[in-house]
């Protein structure tokens, strides 16, 4: 625990992880406007595959 003494301690702990977390939250949604793009791309080729087999 932290000692009640040092509220600069607790403050920087708290900065950290928000920081860490705002981090994190953000490098996966960075993502996700990729995926649907990806999706429909990936369906198309697909397509693709099925009508040159065929």
């Amino acid at each position: 625990m932290t000692d009640p003494d040092r509220p600069d301690l607790a403050y920087r702990r708290m900065l950290a992880l928000t920081a860490a977390l705002f981090l994190s939250y953000l490098t996966v949604a960075m993502s996700l406007p990729a995926v649907p793009v990806h999706v429909v791309q990936g369906s198309e080729v697909l397509q693709a595959y099925r009508e040159a087999g065929q």
